[in-house]
């Protein structure tokens, strides 16, 4: 398996897949939770030792997020949800849409969907602390989706968080 200790040759392969990017990314949330509320307790592309803001690219993707998390809970939740849209710009993301030639080091798109998060805790740990990424592109394992985890110890000069559009406005009940 990979993972730290990472291999030099890993390294270099997920260095090359290190792209500057610019564009829209969606929030869903219960109201009242926050349009920039951060992960701090860990999840699939962060652990406790660092932050994320999880987006999705798409609307769909974001409610799709949501809907898992309200899925998992035993009591319904019957707060209305707030959509958000955001203007976002980094210099450094590591893409992990596409791990085609990465199956060598023992990383398969499917690790990156599973149940278990090893294996994107371990790639979101090479990117924010050794590539000194600022954000992973990677697939939803809820939807078809590409979602967007950014570090929130991670931004640098260069990057931007566009201020959070409702949409559309306000909050909307699901």
């Amino acid at each position: 398996m990979y993972g730290p200790p990472f291999k030099p040759e890993l390294l270099a392969e997920l260095a090359n897949r290190v792209v500057s990017w610019e564009g829209e990314a969606w929030r869903v949330v219960f109201e009242g939770s926050g349009a920039l509320s951060s992960n701090s307790k860990g999840a699939r592309w962060n652990t406790s030792e660092f932050e994320a803001f999880y987006f999705s690219l798409t609307l769909g993707g974001a409610h799709a997020e949501l809907d898992f998390i309200e899925s998992q809970q035993p009591v319904r939740i019957k707060r209305p949800r707030a959509v958000y849209s955001f203007q976002l710009r980094f210099q450094r993301v590591l893409d992990l849409r596409d791990v085609s030639g990465l199956d060598h080091f023992g990383v398969e798109a499917g690790h990156l969907v599973a149940d278990s998060w090893d294996a994107p805790q371990s790639l979101a740990h090479a990117a924010y602390k050794l590539l000194d990424c600022s954000a992973v592109l990677v697939p939803s394992a809820r939807s078809d989706a590409t979602n967007l985890a950014v570090f929130t110890g991670g931004l640098t000069r260069g990057d931007s968080l566009s201020d959070p559009s409702p949409f559309p406005n306000g909050p909307v009940e699901v």
